[in-house]
C-alpha cells in the first residue's frame, strides 16, 4: 500500500513549540479515517516566516497548509473522515480551525518511486 505523503506548510513559531504534536495529529487523524499503518510516516514539514508574508491565503492569518499526495482509492467519504479528523485533532491543540487549509491531490501509483520499485 502506497501511504500519503504529506507536505505541511507551516508559521515557523508554532512549528518550534508544536511540531511534534501536529504531526502526531495529523498522523493520528489518518490512522483513524484512512487506515494508515500505525509506523508508517510520510510527513514534510515547510516552516515559513509569517513576518516576511510569504504564504498567503485570503482572510487568514498564518495558515496551516496540510498537502497531502495520494493515490485515487479512498473513496469521497475517506476523505471527508480524515479532514474532520485533521480539523479536530489540530484543533484540540490550539490551533484555529479556520487557518487549516488540505489540499489533496490523487496520482497514480506507477508515478511515484520511495525506494523501492513497485511492480
Amino acid at each position: 500500500m502506497t501511504m500519503p505523503l504529506v507536505q505541511i506548510d507551516i508559521d515557523r513559531r508554532l512549528y518550534e513549540e508544536k511540531g511534534a504534536l501536529i504531526s502526531r495529529a495529523v498522523q493520528d487523524a489518518e490512522i483513524e479515517a484512512i487506515d494508515v499503518p500505525v509506523d508508517d510516516v510520510f510527513q514534510v514539514f515547510r516552516p515559513y516566516d509569517a513576518a516576511v508574508g510569504n504564504v498567503q491565503v485570503s482572510g487568514v492569518e498564518n495558515p496551516l497548509v496540510i498537502r497531502m499526495t495520494m493515490v485515487p482509492w479512498y473513496t469521497v467519504r475517506a476523505k471527508v473522515r480524515l479532514y474532520n479528523a485533521l480539523l479536530d485533532k489540530l484543533s484540540d491543540l490550539g490551533i484555529d480551525r479556520s487557518s487549516i487549509l488540505v489540499v489533496v491531490n490523487e496520482f497514480g501509483v506507477e508515478d511515484s518511486f520511495a525506494g523501492k520499485l513497485v511492480h
